[in-house]
């Protein structure tokens, strides 16, 4: 559990794409009803600590 406390919490988010089942039928395709959008909620020092300790990665 110790990794989950240092990455943060992780957020899923389902949003309508506007996709109907007429807009489907005249694209004569089968697109997805939803859209995902992923998140994460890491700590802010401990993200600018890393960044700065391993300056070679970043650039």
């Amino acid at each position: 559990m110790m990794c989950h406390a240092y990455q943060g919490g992780r957020n899923v988010l389902l949003t309508a794409n506007g996709v109907d089942d007429e807009l489907m039928k005249w694209h004569s395709m089968l697109p997805p009803k939803n859209n995902v959008h992923f998140s994460v909620e890491i700590l802010f020092p401990e993200a600018v600590f890393v960044a700065l300790s391993a300056p070679e990665l970043y650039l």
